[in-house]
């Protein structure tokens, strides 16, 4: 008998294992790394995004720059880098909120967690109101009749709401490998699609006019072309098209290979969402004037854009490919969404049906009809009562971006304490961590200052406001820390079931 043959017929005791893992009831180590890849690059949306925001930037700043959008790129990056700190550690369906317990404790958890539901929560809402909206001008695009333009109506609008919901319920409680599934397929051909078209593109401009081209790739990458405050504003529009990226992380208690596949994937969003944010801002910014972009208060500035050029076709597929890319978007950040909610009822502060699971798929099947009533509800009844998709997808979009950036600066401050305390720190990670705070927050101050005095300020308050309750419910909480349950960073481990040899704690 060799050595291995003896092994596995009397394998060593492992002592010290639980017969159940603190994250029981997931499909535990179903979902791969391709499939959890495809959860963070969804989150991001990145078809929308590189469709939209270089128009807002060049509306806000006056001049088409692709700067902001590399100061974002390179923010991002950095926040991204620290997360993985975390995520090459622990396997944690609460994602960024689990991460900040392990550093700083349970109140800034309860801060962290609140800020993560709201980003997850409000960029659910916008892809759900977007996809809506894309479908209703697709449907003017083929028939036209003006459906489009007059929304505020609320008819189409919300029935359209209503059924895409319904649709994402029923993917959401088949469990989270046929969402998966579905998010990687949509994305993989709505990303492809923008790619492939992006480039057809900016070879027909090239062909048809590279002298103008080349002065207008010139000024594009000319850093003098935006000053410092614009600079800084413009960058906190940029870095709305980035967020959502750390979502794979909230996939901890099913990924395969969690604490390999889930650094990997946050990493690569980054590279994926930023290299495409780039390559369209890029075709938009250089193929028209920034005149041109700012002219269309819609949804789709590249509409008059293909246009011009005699290519309106081309505006309608890249709709089609945004209205995948953000139905795709809906399903990730609800599923985020759930696995922040599944956590904390694990935790002892949300009731406990949110914690429960559905036995043949491993979902929790609460948690996702709490959140998508929440994600049909709010958007329908908007619209509902007068306001047009476009202005309430903007105010999502600030309620969003600002939760995601309070839960990255408290992940960010949270890294070097956490590495401490488990004597892994060092000074690169330390100041990448501290590089990242340092952005995010001042990236922050200067959106949501922008957001006061602008036509959504309304939802600005209200969005701080939310935040300014939840820390003063966090410092109540800290003062009676005996009677209320604690956010301690629930994580998955391994059981008696998945270590040969394994044995009850102590045995």
């Amino acid at each position: 008998m060799s050595a291995l043959e003896r092994a596995i017929a009397n394998p060593e005791p492992v002592p010290g294992l639980d017969a159940e893992s603190p994250v029981a009831g997931l499909a535990r180590r179903s979902v791969g790394g391709i499939e959890v890849l495809a959860q963070s690059v969804s989150a991001v949306a990145p078809a929308g995004a590189a469709l939209t925001i270089p128009a807002i930037i060049a509306a806000v700043t006056g001049s088409a720059s692709l700067l902001p959008m590399l100061v974002a790129a390179g923010v991002t990056l950095l926040v991204a880098s620290t997360i993985t700190q975390f995520s090459r550690r622990m396997a944690a369906p609460g994602g960024v909120s689990a991460y900040i317990a392990r550093g700083l404790g349970s109140t800034a958890a309860l801060i962290g967690g609140v800020a993560q539901l709201i980003g997850y929560g409000f960029v659910a809402m916008f892809a759900l109101a977007g996809t809506v909206y894309t479908t209703l001008s697709l449907a003017d695009f083929v028939a036209p009749s003006g459906v489009a333009s007059d929304v505020a109506t609320g008819g189409w609008a919300v029935t359209l709401m209503v059924l895409f919901g319904a649709l994402a319920l029923w993917i959401l409680v088949r469990g989270i490998r046929r969402s998966a599934r579905v998010t990687l397929v949509v994305e993989v051909v709505s990303v492809g699609a923008i790619a492939l078209l992006t480039v057809a593109f900016l070879v027909v401009l090239w062909a048809t006019d590279a002298p103008r081209m080349a002065n207008r790739t010139f000024a594009v990458f000319d850093p003098t072309g935006i000053d410092g405050p614009e600079l800084l504003v413009a960058t906190a529009l940029a870095m709305t098209a980035l967020v959502g990226f750390e979502s794979a992380s909230t996939l901890g208690g099913e990924a395969k290979r969690p604490l390999l596949a889930i650094p990997r994937a946050i990493v690569w969003t980054v590279f994926v969402s930023a290299g495409l944010y780039l390559l369209t801002g890029y075709a938009q910014l250089a193929g028209g004037d920034a005149a041109d972009l700012r002219g269309g208060d819609g949804f789709f500035p590249v509409d008059g854009l293909t246009a011009g050029l005699g290519m309106p076709w081309l505006g309608a597929v890249l709709e089609l490919s945004i209205a995948a890319s953000l139905f795709a978007c809906l399903i990730a950040s609800a599923t985020a969404m759930t696995r922040v909610l599944f956590a904390l009822s694990r935790e002892g502060l949300l009731p406990r049906a949110l914690g429960r699971t559905r036995r043949r798929s491993g979902t929790p099947v609460a948690a996702v009809a709490l959140t998508m009533l929440l994600v049909t509800a709010v958007p329908a009844v908007s619209v509902l009562l007068g306001a047009q998709i476009w202005p309430t997808m903007q105010w999502l979009l600030l309620g969003a971006a600002t939760g995601y950036l309070v839960a990255y600066f408290l992940a960010c401050v949270a890294a070097p304490v956490f590495l401490w305390r488990i004597g892994e720190s060092g000074w690169r990670s330390t100041l990448v961590a501290a590089a990242g705070a340092i952005a995010v927050v001042v990236i922050l101050v200067a959106y949501l200052a922008v957001e006061w005095t602008g036509a959504r300020a309304v939802a600005a308050w209200v969005i701080v406001g939310v935040l300014g309750v939840t820390v003063l419910l966090a410092a109540w909480r800290a003062a009676f820390a005996l009677r209320h349950p604690r956010i301690r960073g629930v994580y998955d481990v391994p059981t008696i079931a998945d270590v040969w040899g394994g044995r009850r704690g102590g045995a």
